[in-house]
């Protein structure tokens, strides 16, 4: 597992149409989101990717480690100036569709979305991101096993780019998310209906049948109809459409990792 080399990539980022910089690669961080919120200056596209992270932040405040070289985990920013607040929930779903892409196009992995965050492969989870406002600006974490060995991974409902098949150039893929998702900041900062509808296209929740725990507590279940354009998932609960903007999603056909004690998947 060789290290990432940060003029590989930005030459493959050039050669895939990206203008971004080159990203600022290190050996080992607690959490790249944490490392990326204390650079100065607020432009879209600075990016930390990281070998090895030690205390990876996740959503509902998990944390997890992830195995020296076997993954991508890498946080971008992205400026919030003149986009209403209101949008700025659609950043992670723009950031979860680049990501998705990326996989299909630089690994050959038939990853799809699991709403809101989780990047999955059928059952299993590949990955997944996490995105922080800091002042002006959002972090946006995004954690993909990619390297990672069957018998090393942390769960049993965790996969690799490995595991499926796919093709593990860390550099490759890293390019084509950073590519990606420059080209759908656009899409978002313009309102957002193009995004939601790709979204929707690779989204594996819609269609089944959900069980939600809902922040304050509580659940709700019934059958994932759509997502609408502030990226709310509507479930139908008993006919009656029921709007969710955050929540933990358990499909009716996946075990959640996140109900096991161990560490978890990536999710910044």
């Amino acid at each position: 597992m060789s290290a990432l080399d940060p003029s590989l990539v930005v030459a493959r980022m050039r050669a895939l149409g990206g203008s971004w910089p080159e990203p600022v690669v290190l050996d080992s961080v607690e959490s790249t989101n944490a490392v990326l919120a204390h650079l100065p200056g607020d432009s879209d596209g600075v990016c930390v990717v990281a070998d090895e992270q030690t205390a990876g932040r996740g959503r509902m405040d998990r944390t997890w480690t992830s195995n020296a070289g076997a993954g991508v985990w890498m946080s971008v920013r992205v400026a919030l100036a003149e986009v209403p607040s209101e949008r700025w929930p659609l950043l992670t779903m723009a950031a979860a569709l680049a990501a998705q892409r990326a996989l299909v196009a630089a690994c050959d992995v038939p990853a799809r979305i699991k709403w809101p965050n989780d990047l999955v492969v059928g059952t299993r989870k590949l990955g997944g991101l996490l995105t922080e406002v800091v002042g002006p600006v959002a972090v946006v974490g995004i954690g993909i096993n990619v390297d990672w060995p069957a018998g090393q991974l942390p769960t049993p409902e965790a996969t690799s780019v490995l595991v499926e098949g796919g093709r593990t150039d860390r550099a490759e893929l890293l390019a084509h998310v950073l590519v990606l998702l420059e080209g759908l900041l656009p899409v978002w900062r313009e309102g957002g209906s193009d995004l939601v509808m790709g979204f929707r296209e690779a989204c594996v929740t819609l269609g089944r049948e959900v069980t939600v725990h809902l922040p304050g507590g509580g659940t709700l279940t019934g059958i994932a109809s759509d997502i609408d354009d502030r990226g709310h998932l509507i479930v139908q609960d008993r006919g009656t459409p029921v709007s969710v903007s955050a929540g933990d999603v358990i499909h009716a056909t996946i075990t959640p990792w996140d109900t096991r004690p161990s560490s978890s998947p990536p999710a910044k």
